[in-house]
């Protein structure tokens, strides 16, 4: 499984999501759950890709492995994936309005407008409730998990301007989740799950894979 959809399914989870609902008691989860899920994730990637690289490379080099799997990724495309999802992370950076704090800008989604055009909104928290198998429930996990990934890879190519997108202007802010609201609180939380990917899965090493 995509290492950012486990941990957005660890994430609701711990919410206390999916829950049965109705007389025939079906698996059901909120789309609250999901955007709070992609949240955390989002600020994890940011931390990943800025702070402990080789790993956030590692994450890519397994994403493209389980899309293709009769081909060994090579360091081209790792480095072709990450700039092209970089960039599309620079378009959320600048996307009106500007967020704050400016982490949450790698939450907006894209969308279709009547004309055909795509644009990017904010994904805001619902008390609305899905079917867990639910086709709507499976796009939002997957807008969710494409997000972390933008983020991760725009913090791999930006490392040294992520510290400033946990940083916020307004005062309820400031100590927003306690200790985990700051940068260094949620590299606290990264180190730790990156012991546990270490001895499930194991590190890929970008120098290890043929060149193209």
């Amino acid at each position: 499984m995509d290492f950012f959809e486990e941990w957005i399914f660890t994430r609701i989870r711990e919410r206390g999501w999916p829950k049965s609902k109705g007389l025939l008691r079906k698996k059901v989860v909120s789309e609250g759950a999901i955007v709070e899920s992609m949240q955390d994730a989002v600020r994890i990637a940011l931390i990943l890709g800025s702070g402990i690289p080789d790993v956030a490379k590692s994450i890519v080099i397994q994403n493209i492995a389980n899309v293709d799997l009769a081909t060994s990724p090579s360091q081209q495309d790792v480095y072709d994936t990450i700039i092209f999802a970089a960039a599309l992370g620079n378009q959320k950076l600048v996307s009106e309005p500007i967020l704050d704090p400016r982490w949450l800008q790698f939450c907006l989604v894209e969308v279709t407008n009547p004309q055909g055009d795509v644009e990017l909104i904010g994904w805001r928290t619902s008390d609305e409730t899905y079917n867990w198998d639910d086709p709507s429930a499976g796009k939002m996990l997957g807008m969710a998990t494409r997000n972390a990934h933008i983020a991760m890879a725009w913090a791999i190519e930006n490392p040294d301007d992520c510290v400033q997108l946990f940083h916020s202007d307004r005062a309820e802010l400031q100590t927003y989740g306690g200790a985990q609201g700051t940068y260094d609180g949620w590299m606290t939380m990264a180190k730790m799950m990156v012991t546990l990917y270490e001895s499930a899965v194991g590190i890929q090493r970008l120098e290890d894979l043929r060149e193209n």
